[in-house]
């Protein structure tokens, strides 16, 4: 079977090297990197270029297409291959904006009573200085669309007013103002056909970038996997207020959603959960460490998706006891100014059988050496029997890579997760 993948994060890196376990595959990854195309077949095609994709696809025959990158999805990647009679799991345009717009997700997510943090949506940025106001602080700022960077924690009314000023000034379009809720936030990924689905492990994600929650909001800096501190009450809770009423919603308005869907959630002190927000497949954090615990063929899923017949699998996912835990090497100040070009060393030495790299802005330079390309370089991952042991594999080996401004939490899966729910 010829798969054709979209991307060239650590995301799309692990979930090919999990569908490389299936039998009789021939992969194909546009633009990849270099760890991807020890897997794959690397095609420089552009992220940007949809025509191309399309033309690729259509030449080469493939049988079926995963795009791993959000930007894409956000584009209608799926409705272009649609029209053209090609097969691709990903969300339609329509469906996907309850992950790519959060001023769609949250009237959408208000509409239906889906409980999340009280907000305003505005595209004007005096209305939405007046909005702040009228709030306590601290205050959460987002951009409406995917964004590099993802929100701003605001603790005045002069900060929050500078933020709002700024993102107008960057994108022009709408912003988010949302309550700051005090809760434990965590991951959780599903694949779905629109009417069914399978959830993945539950993830603890870090997404603040310096020890003991403190810094900027990244798009995601650490994680680990499973989160084996929910209950099944809690589990039943998030299922029955969150996860079916939005897909049921999507497909009452007939744009039922198919593809990948990692759901943002905040588990609160009183025993609620709160949804923050989603994205159109999982986040890098989150997929270095689920795609590398499942058990089962992936592609044999996803066909079952694309046909409708997810409801013939079973709802739990045959996924490893091991646990899973991953850090970022970021460069610079990431996410404000980080540091391009830097000549990375030691990839070599990174040669246990339970340690995984996984390149995400990284490519290759003009003397063919690995460097970095963005702020999160890469992912590196430790799996072992318990978390304790993961998390000290993964901190005895982390200083063998090795490039300029290169920096990490030290305390990804040190700190004290309050669920006990």
């Amino acid at each position: 079977m010829k798969i054709f993948i979209i991307g060239k994060s650590a995301a799309a890196q692990a979930f090919i090297q999990l569908l490389s376990k299936s039998s009789n595959v021939e992969i194909w990854c546009a633009p990849g990197n270099p760890a991807i195309a020890e897997y794959a077949k690397c095609i420089n095609i552009s992220l940007e270029d949809l025509t191309a994709m399309v033309e690729f696809a259509k030449e080469n025959k493939i049988d079926l297409t995963v795009p791993m990158d959000e930007y894409v999805i956000q584009s209608g990647i799926a409705d272009i291959f649609v029209q053209e009679n090609l097969k691709i799991f990903a969300p339609s345009m329509e469906a996907a904006q309850i992950a790519t717009s959060r001023a769609f997700a949250k009237k959408f997510i208000y509409k239906h009573k889906i409980p999340t943090p009280k907000y305003g949506v505005f595209d004007r940025g005096a209305s939405a200085i007046e909005y702040l106001k009228k709030l306590n602080f601290p205050v959460v700022i987002k951009y409406d669309h995917l964004a590099h960077r993802d929100a701003f924690i605001c603790s005045s009314f002069t900060k929050a007013k500078n933020t709002v000023e700024r993102v107008f000034a960057e994108v022009g379009k709408k912003v988010v103002v949302e309550e700051f809720l005090d809760g434990e936030t965590i991951r959780l990924g599903l694949l779905t056909d629109g009417y069914n689905v399978i959830p993945l492990p539950y993830v603890k994600e870090y997404d603040r970038v310096l020890d003991g929650d403190g810094g900027e909001i990244s798009k995601g800096v650490g994680a680990y996997a499973p989160l084996n501190k929910i209950s099944t009450k809690m589990e039943d809770k998030i299922a029955q207020k969150v996860v079916f009423p939005i897909l049921d919603a999507l497909q009452n308005a007939g744009t039922p959603y198919v593809g990948f869907l990692s759901m943002k959630l905040l588990l609160l002190p009183n025993e609620e959960v709160s949804l923050l927000e989603c994205l159109p497949l999982l986040s890098v954090p989150e997929a270095v460490c689920v795609f590398q615990m499942i058990e089962e063929d992936i592609l044999e899923i996803i066909n079952a998706a694309m046909s409708g017949a997810l409801e013939d699998f079973s709802p739990k996912l045959n996924v490893t006891d091991d646990t899973v835990a991953g850090i970022c090497l970021m460069s610079g100040n990431y996410p404000v100014n980080y540091k391009e070009k830097s000549v990375v060393e030691g990839i070599e030495n990174i040669d246990e059988d339970n340690l995984e790299l996984y390149y995400n802005d990284v490519g290759m330079n003009a003397c063919y050496e690995i460097s970095t390309t963005g702020g999160r370089a890469f992912f590196l991952t430790a799996r072992a029997g318990t978390l304790n042991k993961a998390v000290n594999d993964l901190y005895d080996n982390a200083d063998l890579i090795k490039f300029e401004g290169m920096r990490y939490r030290k305390d990804i899966g040190k700190t004290k997760v309050f669920l006990s729910l």
